[in-house]
């Protein structure tokens, strides 16, 4: 799954640079529909199972009027991933004002709201590996400022932040962050080697390393190239 390839290229890239490892899951630009399952689950409640094109699996439990068989609501699932497949959530929006039937609707708007709160999510969640690797660096043990950077790679915002003013709109290629560049003052006595990975414009993620400022760069940024590139080939072999 998208999520063991994370977890997998995060520890493959701190074993390699004996830094920390650090990914972010592939996250959908514009959230597509690839696959609808409907699961009934207890009295009037449903899993709405979401695959979107990207590889991403959002799970919700809706509410429905009265109990629903399942072969119901895996005949509607199969009519729904045929005609919503590759639609984006203005597209079912949209057509929701059109449809008469009322579970239909309601499975629609619900698809529609979850696929907005994609849209509206930028890194997605961060698989960090060996950061032991970067506690015992002497950096790390005798400058509370370094520890401190290192807690801001579990802050979500932070690291949204951090990521898409590093990395702004460039695909291709690595990005070395040495000392905090610009406005990044907190990770001044830090180093990051960043790499994207995915497809353009369809689904992509963040990948790289963390250390202090003296890390091997050479070998750092050839690992992150490597890796970023695996990732990327395993990421259009899976989902096109």
């Amino acid at each position: 799954s998208v999520n063991e390839w994370g977890k997998l290229a995060a520890n493959v890239l701190a074993r390699h640079t004996q830094a920390a490892g650090l990914v972010t899951a592939l996250h959908s630009h514009k959230a597509q529909v690839k696959h609808i399952e409907l699961i009934s689950t207890y009295g009037q409640q449903i899993l709405l199972v979401l695959v979107l094109r990207g590889g991403e699996v959002l799970q919700e439990i809706c509410s429905v009027d009265c109990p629903i068989s399942q072969k119901k609501l895996s005949d509607l699932a199969e009519r729904l991933t045929k005609y919503y497949k590759n639609r984006n959530a203005s597209h079912i929006e949209d057509q929701c004002g059109l449809i008469e039937d009322n579970l239909e609707t309601t499975i629609l708007r619900q698809i529609a709201v979850i696929m907005q709160k994609a849209d509206s999510f930028t890194a997605g969640e961060l698989y960090l590996d060996g950061i032991q690797n970067v506690l015992s660096q002497r950096e790390f043990t005798n400058s509370a400022p370094a520890r401190n950077a290192l807690q801001l790679l579990e802050k979500r915002t932070y690291m949204e932040n951090f990521l898409e003013s590093a990395l702004h709109s460039q695909f291709d290629g690595v990005t070395v962050v040495i000392a905090g560049e610009g406005d990044w003052k907190e990770l001044k006595e830090c180093s990051m080697v960043l790499a994207r990975y995915g497809t353009p414009n369809v689904a992509t993620g963040t990948l790289g390393v963390f250390g202090p400022t003296r890390m091997a760069y050479d070998r750092a940024i050839g690992a992150v190239r490597h890796v970023a590139n695996l990732m990327t080939r395993l990421v259009h072999d899976s989902y096109g």
